[in-house]
Formats: structure tokens, C-alpha cells, sequence
């Protein structure tokens, strides 16, 4: 998973960040909130080239070669696409929650532009 976050710093810069982890270290399967007992951060405030090492090396380090299917949860920006197609070529890509529903409600007001984008239905 990779998120990022910009900080002003004379200008901004993007702040990288990512979680690597097995899905055998998830706790609490069965509650509201899981528990994730072992994971490595990854955090980089240069180029996404520097972020993609940092991350082959967390895959790396957490034996991703031994697992039998990699999930890249990200923001639907290009440059994490494309660094997740070139490491984990084989993964499961997903959009995370809050930029599918971002990307919803634009359709809906295209569609809908009338009632601000929702139908009465959804309102």
C-alpha cells in the first residue's frame, strides 16, 4: 500500500508512504479492527524512483517471493500504478475507499449534474 502526503517546505514536497505486510500477521479477523502484528514502513521524502527502492526492499525483507498473491491498495495516482505494475507485476490492484468514492461522485455529476451529482435516490 502507498500513500503520500505533501508538506510545505518551500514549496511542497510529497512525503511516501507505504506498509508492507503478510496477511498471516493480521489479528482479529473477526472484529472491527484488525490488528496488523508485523509490518514495515516505508517512508521517503525524495523521488518516486528512491520510494520504489525502499519498497522492493520491505517486499524483500517480508519474503513477498513466497507468498501467493501480492495486493497493492493505492490512490489511483499514475506513479503508484506504475511502480506497483513494475515491482508486483502479477498483483491484485485495488483503489482504496475514499478515492472510489471520490471518483463516484464525479461521475455522478456528470451524469447528474441537475441535483448536484446524487439522485434523490442516493441523497
Amino acid at each position: 500500500m502507498a500513500l503520500w502526503f505533501l508538506i510545505r517546505m518551500d514549496g511542497y514536497k510529497e512525503i511516501k508512504l507505504g506498509i508492507v505486510f503478510k496477511d498471516s500477521m493480521v489479528l482479529n479477523r473477526n472484529k472491527e479492527r484488525h490488528i496488523i502484528a508485523e509490518k514495515d514502513y516505508v517512508a521517503c521524502l525524495g523521488s518516486a524512483e528512491e520510494f520504489k527502492k525502499m519498497l522492493w526492499a520491505a517486499a524483500i525483507r517480508n519474503g513477498f517471493q513466497d507468498v501467493k498473491e501480492v495486493v497493492i491498495l493505492g490512490d489511483g495516482s499514475k506513479w503508484v500504478w506504475n511502480i506497483a505494475r513494475e515491482l508486483f507485476p502479477e498483483a491484485v490492484f485495488i483503489l482504496d475507499y475514499y478515492h472510489f468514492e471520490e471518483h463516484v461522485y464525479e461521475c455522478a455529476n456528470t451524469i447528474y449534474p441537475e441535483s448536484d451529482g446524487i439522485p434523490n435516490l442516493y441523497k
